[in-house]
């Protein structure tokens, strides 16, 4: 059966073994300022400290609950040498082809179940730099896993290396010692192939809890592998370092036992949060509804383009959310009458006979090619004086016509060309845009010319 939120719940408040302390009550005992607890530096990793025990003057092994996110392989991690398959997908640069110390076993938590446990996170880091009296060394803090991406990507991942750097202590006549099997392709990648490393003999432990509550080794159990919903409970120790190029705070595991699985509407479905599977979009076959921001249904929905060309927001929303866009095939209408809530792709037609009123406003300028001023080739032009009660601007055409003087002698060079200036005009003066024509007078001619002036009606 299914373990449900109050059973992960108690899990977490409980303990397996004397030497162990929960979570919970460390966090507790800080926020009150007991000086029961410190940091000391660790022995195997100078740059890392541990917290401290000052009454047991040991190490804290912590306990808590989690609820498996993902998983690497418990045997070989994310380490895959070349010509190898590799047993999962790794991402990116996750796996490792040589042996290091980031080649390691990796469990990430999803943390909705226990949305709080960044704020537990945040007060050890706090602590510890004050204090726990830590070092930071002026660096900032690693962003992966830190409190705030907890907080911000529900998940919490802790690991453990597969590989150790040889030491003189930890190989005898290039043989090791650790308590567990070792993977071939861990075994081929040290001592005595490679002198450089060894399996590391602090691998976390994996178990399963059966049944009748006997613990086997998750590896030889039905189900070797951890799985999403997978419910632990995880033994660690709490780190700071600030090797590198950042500090940071860690849970150093030391066994995790799986205690069952998760009831699946506890978290809804323990599956990649970027599976796009769980978003509650609209699907095939079902109709379209609109709600609001704040998950009502709205009234107001998208506003549709009116025939002047402003904006219009819809309010013919059904009762029930329900909406129709105009385009739809008659035959599916059932109320052909009612109007559409978003009207989409709709455009108003232009009539081929309509007649294009001119005017002499910036939309009827012909600015140079490529300037904004430039309508587009489908945009009628509107006029900024379309304004009821006041007549459209008028184009006036001026014809000038030149006539040479009947008695002027033919003279040559200048002469002539002083003759031509001295020429009558006549202008013919119309007026467009319907309406009886309207005699204007033209610049009067010199001398010899004469203005004539038109009477013709357009």
């Amino acid at each position: 059966m299914a373990a449900t939120y109050n059973d992960f719940k108690k899990l977490t408040q409980m303990r397996f073994s004397a030497k162990e302390v929960t979570l919970t009550d460390v966090v507790a005992s800080i926020k009150r300022g007991s000086k029961r607890y410190t940091l000391k530096r660790s022995t195997q990793y100078t740059s890392t400290f541990q917290l401290w025990d000052t009454v047991r003057d040991e190490v804290v092994v912590c306990t808590h609950a989690f609820v498996i996110l993902y998983a690497t392989p418990l045997d070989t991690g994310n380490y895959c040498p070349d010509g190898a398959a590799p047993p999962m997908e790794f991402k990116g640069q996750m796996r490792k082809t040589e042996p290091s110390l980031a080649a390691q076993v990796s469990l990430t938590f999803d943390t909705r179940v226990e949305p709080s446990l960044h704020e537990d996170l945040s007060v050890l880091e706090e602590w510890g730099k004050t204090k726990g009296g830590f070092n930071t060394e002026s660096k900032s803090r690693n962003p992966w896993n830190s409190p705030l991406a907890v907080a911000t990507q529900n998940r919490f991942t802790i690991s453990s290396s597969l590989f150790q750097k040889r030491t003189g202590f930890n190989v005898t006549d290039d043989k090791y010692v650790v308590d567990y099997d070792v993977h071939p392709w861990i075994a081929q990648a040290c001592v005595p192939h490679n002198p450089a490393w060894i399996p590391n003999p602090s691998l976390a432990r994996f178990l399963h809890r059966k049944p009748n509550d006997v613990l086997v080794d998750i590896l030889g159990s039905s189900n070797p592998k951890l799985v999403p919903g997978d419910m632990v409970v995880a033994t660690f120790k709490i780190t700071f370092s600030a090797a590198g190029s950042y500090w940071q705070m860690a849970f150093m595991p030391i066994q995790v036992i799986r205690m069952g699985q998760i009831s699946p509407q506890v978290l809804g479905s323990a599956k990649d949060p970027e599976d796009r599977v769980r978003l509650d979009l609209p699907r095939v076959g079902e109709r379209l509804k609109v709600f609001k921001a704040g998950g009502d249904v709205s009234r107001e929905v998208s506003p549709e383009i009116n025939e002047r060309g402003g904006l219009d927001h819809g309010d013919e929303l059904e009762e029930d959310g329900e909406l129709t866009v105009s385009g739809s095939d008659p035959e599916e209408e059932e109320e052909p009458d009612r109007e559409p809530a978003l009207n989409l792709g709709r455009s108003l037609p232009r009539e081929d006979s309509q007649v294009e009123r001119k005017s002499s406003s910036w939309a009827s300028i012909t600015p140079p090619g490529g300037s904004p001023l430039t309508p587009a080739p489908e945009s009628p032009i509107v006029s900024d004086h379309e304004v009821v009660g006041e007549p459209p601007l008028e184009y006036v055409r001026l014809t000038v016509r030149a006539k040479s003087a009947a008695k002027a002698e033919p003279v040559a060079g200048s002469q002539h060309n002083r003759d031509g200036a001295k020429a009558s005009a006549s202008a013919e003066i119309t007026k467009t845009g319907g309406g009886k024509g309207t005699k204007r007078s033209a610049p009067g001619a010199t001398r010899k010319g004469r203005a004539v002036r038109s009477k013709t009606k357009e």
